[in-house]
């Protein structure tokens, strides 16, 4: 029988919802603690945090609650201190991506969440979508050659400003790219199982919201010679996220807003189920699904989803698309993930 983990949620602002929905529908936690990452004005429970969970106004209390596992939810530039505390107590950690707000705290970080001897899962839930694993699963078994472009359209409503705006301000998010875009980047790194050689980022903010840049273009080259785009808009009135690949002789087209992913020519690989994730008033599709793999490796389980490539390249293009966005150049990245 599977073990059921003891979870704390830390940051209950708009995100949390879809997260603590996710992880009580996965069936391996029970989530018995929460809190605001931030100083409340009227610290009224949320209504969203189940019944069963103690709602505290410290954070530091969540961790002390005898958990088994947090979820950080909070704003970018709060991660660092959460996850280092969270480190201390001993507990398995689920932080949102970005890791920080910038690159070089998010590298300090990743070396002390090296050094633990516990679960560290950023939350990259694009990679568990059923969609998305067909792919994967197709080129880690030679089904598919590897692919020689990827490319990601989001075209969406603007951000949510969250608690007192932290959204709308580039120096606690660390930008557009790293906020909103690092599930993107993520995914192509992830695709190519390869890591990035250079970055060059077109854009603009067509909006009045102050530091935002809300139409953009993203040209990604990666090592063994693939590129991957990502063509984003946030002025629209509705989501529509689209993800594709190109190989020798295949094609994948992955469409929200038919929920439908499809290879041409038909190749003998499974058909990713029906997920309507935005139907169901999911956040993203496979949240579900990332949960179920934060527990297995809770269990011990290897995860070739998490295996395949570091989290970290995901950051890296994010802070080079910044880098070069406002340089208005193209920026080299090292094995290391040093930009120049």
């Amino acid at each position: 029988m599977s073990v059921t983990y003891r979870l704390g949620i830390i940051g209950l602002g708009n995100r949390s919802c879809s997260l603590i929905r996710a992880a009580s529908e996965c069936g391996r936690f029970t989530i018995v603690a929460g809190s605001h990452g931030h100083a409340v004005e009227r610290p009224e429970r949320p209504v969203h945090l189940p019944e069963s969970a103690t709602y505290h106004t410290d954070w530091q209390e969540v961790l002390a609650s005898h958990t088994d596992a947090v979820v950080i939810a909070t704003p970018n530039d709060t991660h660092a201190d959460i996850v280092r505390a969270a480190i201390a107590h001993g507990v398995h950690i689920l932080c949102e991506k970005p890791l920080t707000h910038s690159i070089d705290e998010t590298r300090e970080i990743w070396r002390a969440v090296q050094r633990a001897t516990t679960v560290f899962h950023v939350g990259m839930e694009l990679r568990y979508a059923p969609a998305v694993q067909s792919l994967v699963c197709a080129l880690e078994d030679g089904t598919l050659e590897q692919p020689q472009l990827v490319w990601a359209q989001e075209f969406r409503p603007p951000f949510r400003p969250g608690v007192r705006e932290w959204r709308r301000s580039a120096k606690r998010t660390g930008g557009t790219f790293l906020e909103k875009n690092c599930h993107h980047f993520d995914l192509f790194a992830l695709v190519f199982g390869d890591r990035p050689v250079s970055v060059h980022a077109m854009g603009a903010p067509f909006s009045t919201i102050p530091g935002v840049v809300d139409q953009a273009m993203v040209l990604v080259r990666f090592l063994a010679g693939g590129s991957a785009t990502l063509a984003l808009d946030m002025t629209q009135a509705t989501q529509r996220l689209r993800l594709g690949a190109l190989g020798r002789g295949w094609s994948f087209d992955y469409n929200s807003l038919t929920d439908t992913a499809e290879f041409q020519p038909q190749l003998p690989v499974p058909a990713p189920p029906e997920q309507r994730w935005q139907d169901e008033g999911w956040d993203h599709p496979g949240e579900v699904q990332q949960f179920q793999a934060f527990a297995r490796r809770i269990d011990g389980e290897a995860d070739s989803t998490a295996d395949r490539v570091s989290p970290l390249w995901a950051h890296v293009i994010a802070c080079a698309a910044e880098t070069s966005l406002a340089s208005g150049r193209v920026v080299r990245i090292d094995e290391a993930g040093h930009l120049s």
